[in-house]
């Protein structure tokens, strides 16, 4: 546990630790687009080999994309929330003239004609796309991939967006996107150490995402810290013409406070106790309550009714139909 909070305060320590960070670097000139895809492409290079996060790396691609960035740095890089992050795409999101195959032998070799609408606001705001991530199969009930967890390779990144989750968490990308039908996003969130939002259902456009259910999936980002979550939210969401979903709901950017007075739901379950998991997870969880109760956040603990288990039950009827 030693050895992982001294890597983990390494990384902190890096001046690309963060989107925000980053912004502040690209906006001060003391990095271009082209110099943070090397580090980046640096650090896939170190850690994919026992991660396997990857299942397209577009090198060539980014590069040329980089080139174009460097000669925009004045006229956007301070416009731009996500000018010049790179970022990857969990491989079910559609990419003009890249694969994206699902993670199924059944798409190989499928080159996508057109952008899923959250790679194409990406695109508009200058971000940087490596490539794509790994998933299970068609994000469903399908085959995982051999993907490592980015702490400890030899254990589960979790699922379906395992790729993205692991490549965020092993500080191979700033951000990347990926969907949620059950628990998809936050799953490999927590099992990687890394952020993310399941925004409300029609938030984010899921326009040119392959669909596992489409009255159930939702498009999120993992990032390191809610700030930069915040800023890709406020950088999705919003109406879409392609997905009549996002059409009906006002668009509210997240804003985040520096006061600390927020009310977190702590769900009463033996599993904070150890007995429905595994104890250090447990203990790390009170760890985390008391953290966060002394930064004078207020916790409310909740019991689930009786009726939680049939609405999971009827959530996976609607699902595998």
């Amino acid at each position: 546990m030693n050895a992982i909070l001294g890597m983990k305060t390494m990384l902190d320590a890096s001046p690309f630790a963060t989107i925000a960070a980053t912004r502040r670097q690209l906006a001060a000139r003391k990095v271009s687009p082209s110099e943070l895809l090397s580090h980046f492409l640096a650090r896939i290079e170190q850690r994919d080999g026992d991660i396997k996060a990857w299942r397209y790396l577009d090198k060539e691609g980014a590069r040329q994309r980089a080139l174009e960035l460097d000669q925009q740095m004045g006229a956007i890089a301070c416009k731009s929330a996500l000018f010049g992050i790179p970022y990857g795409a969990k491989d079910i999101f559609h990419t003009r003239g890249l694969p994206t195959e699902g993670g199924s032998k059944v798409l190989e070799g499928n080159i996508s004609s057109e952008n899923a609408s959250v790679i194409d606001k990406f695109d508009g705001m200058g971000a940087l796309l490596l490539g794509k991530l790994t998933t299970t199969e068609f994000a469903n009930l399908g085959t995982p991939p051999k993907t490592g967890n980015a702490w400890n390779p030899a254990y589960t990144p979790g699922g379906s967006s395992s790729g993205s989750a692991a490549a965020v968490g092993a500080r191979m990308a700033l951000m990347a996107l990926g969907t949620q039908t059950a628990g998809s996003l936050s799953r490999p969130a927590a099992f990687n150490g890394v952020t993310v939002l399941k925004a409300t259902y029609g938030r984010i456009s899921k326009a040119g995402v392959i669909p596992a259910s489409w009255s159930l999936d939702h498009v999120g980002a993992f990032t390191h810290t809610v700030e930069d979550a915040a800023l890709v939210f406020n950088a999705l969401s919003g109406p879409d013409p392609r997905d009549d979903t996002t059409l009906s709901l006002p668009y509210t950017p997240l804003q985040l406070r520096e006061k600390h007075d927020y009310t977190v739901g702590i769900v009463e379950h033996p599993y904070y106790a150890g007995g429905g998991g595994d104890a250090e997870i447990g203990a790390a969880c009170l760890q985390a309550m008391d953290a966060l109760a002394g930064r004078g956040v207020k916790l409310k603990r909740i019991t689930l009714p009786d009726s939680f288990d049939d609405a999971c039950r009827a959530h996976h009827i609607v699902m595998q139909a």
